[in-house]
């Protein structure tokens, strides 16, 4: 039997929060270690930003870890294993894009999102040219901010279980597991299997069939063709409707 457990959207689960030591140490409670996916790496120098920032998402109930500069962040990559990574393109003493092209290699199923001001636009778009998802202007709108952060989250929750999907199908296995409650399914083909996943990919990037061959590895002409086959059809954004 084929068991798929799909939750890639599940909200951040409220009051799991991390304490930054001063040696840059992370301690947790028992809750906390448990296997929930809502943590995001603040990587920012400026102390008041660094503090809006941790006290908005530790109150919208992610866990955090804060790092200073692009070195100390790195090293927290792999042991804190975050979903979100927002990084401040103003670091003193730190390349942020080199940061971020060595993060996404690093941290490859992470969202990175960078903080720039109006006038320094461009880097921002070098910064997504390097890896980054997307961008926040400073002053900062703090509705904004957590909007961003919920569908960065989201979009690295997606990456992860098409990664954990991947790698079982490849290996043969007969059962996924998942971090958060599972939905079981009837036993399915690899083709009703084939079309879950795609079905379900197009649900989480709003219908976009070129993210959703990103995401999935595969071209967007085959999406189309099996959305076709199936006599379905994507919600294709109007800017990929005006470059089709």
């Amino acid at each position: 039997m084929l068991r798929i457990f799909f939750d890639p959207q599940a909200p951040p689960r409220v009051g799991l929060t991390m304490t930054v030591q001063a040696a840059g140490e992370v301690s947790h409670s028992d809750a906390v270690k448990a296997s929930f996916r809502n943590r995001v790496l603040i990587v920012v120098d400026d102390l008041n930003l660094r503090q809006t920032l941790s006290g908005l998402l530790n109150e919208e109930g992610y866990v955090t870890d804060i790092a200073t500069d692009g070195e100390h962040a790195l090293e927290r990559l792999k042991p804190f294993d975050p979903d979100v990574v927002l990084v401040d393109l103003k670091l003193s003493g730190t390349d942020a894009l080199s940061f971020v092209t060595e993060g996404k290699t690093r941290a490859p199923h992470a969202t990175f999102l960078v903080i720039t001001s109006f006038g320094a636009l461009e880097s921002a778009v070098q910064a997504i040219r390097h890896g980054a998802e997307s961008y926040l202007i400073k002053p900062l709108d703090l509705e904004s901010v957590s909007a961003l952060v919920v569908r960065a989250r989201e979009r690295a929750s997606l990456s992860r279980e098409i990664h954990e999907l991947r790698a079982r199908v490849s290996q043969g296995s007969t059962s996924l597991t998942a971090e958060h409650a599972p939905m079981v399914l009837p036993p399915v083909t690899m083709a009703e299997l084939e079309r879950m996943a795609i079905i379900q990919t197009l649900a989480n990037v709003s219908g976009s069939t070129a993210k959703a061959a990103e995401l999935l590895g595969i071209s967007r002409r085959k999406i189309q063709y099996r959305l076709k086959e199936w006599g379905q059809r994507s919600d294709i954004p109007s800017e990929e409707r005006a470059t089709s």
